[in-house]
């Protein structure tokens, strides 16, 4: 393929662009609503989640729940008959217990779905929002690895100020970093990724230097969302930049 252009910018927007279809894993959904965020920072969290919904198809594949210490609540269960924006309201809408954030009690739900059916495998997102209580983690990784690991595809998300990415690293799962809520999103976030989505895409940004060479073209799978690809039109480039001969 030769190049005739100054560079060119592929930019793939898959995994948090417009809708996509789920993975086949049933996936599962913790709120940390416990007090260590700020009630600013909750809402920032609950909205986000609610964009993660937004961009899911198949609903009835989702569960969705809240945890804090000595408690934890399944509040849209798998198969639920209700429509994306009665769920999005009814994340928007949870309330946040005045009670201390418990990891363990999140992991303790979990084992709860795989007891009640050993044939079950699906994905789980678990926002932790504190890290500083040492043995409960440990509690969580040794409930996650003997029991829930050969059944969950797990992701933590590291919410907040009081959470620390290197105090989870030793589950050995999918991490990521929100402690900056500032941020509209946690870093390098992909919903496909989170999700266990085998070939997962990412957004990737790639340029191509003048070049009169001829390349093998390589073979390009997406993830399954739509892609949306605009091309600058105006005056800025001459008309022999402009124009692309691909062969």
């Amino acid at each position: 393929m030769e190049i005739k252009f100054l560079s060119l910018i592929f930019i793939c927007l898959i995994c948090f662009g417009k809708s996509q279809q789920a993975c086949e894993n049933l996936l599962n959904i913790f709120s940390d609503a416990s007090n260590s965020l700020s009630q600013n920072h909750f809402t920032i969290q609950q909205t986000f989640i609610s964009f993660i919904i937004q961009n899911i198809n198949t609903l009835k594949k989702v569960e969705y729940g809240k945890y804090a210490e000595s408690d934890s609540e399944i509040i849209i269960p798998w198969n639920s008959n209700i429509s994306k924006s009665e769920y999005i309201n009814t994340i928007i809408q949870t309330k946040q217990w005045n009670k201390p954030v418990s990891i363990y009690r999140a992991f303790q739900e979990l084992s709860l779905a795989v007891l009640s059916d050993h044939t079950l495998h699906f994905s789980s997102i678990i926002f932790i929002t504190d890290t500083s209580n040492d043995e409960e983690i440990n509690r969580a990784i040794e409930t996650y690895k003997h029991l829930l690991k050969p059944k969950v595809f797990l992701t933590l998300v590291a919410t907040g100020e009081k959470a620390y990415v290197s105090k989870l690293a030793a589950f050995e799962v999918k991490i990521f970093d929100w402690t900056d809520l500032s941020k509209p999103y946690p870093i390098g976030w992909d919903l496909n990724v989170a999700q266990g989505c085998v070939g997962a895409m990412t957004t990737v940004t790639s340029t191509l230097a003048l070049s009169s060479t001829t390349t093998t073209p390589q073979p390009y799978i997406p993830c399954a969302g739509k892609v949306t690809i605009l091309s600058d039109t105006s005056n800025v480039l001459s008309p022999t930049n402009f124009q692309v001969n691909p062969m």
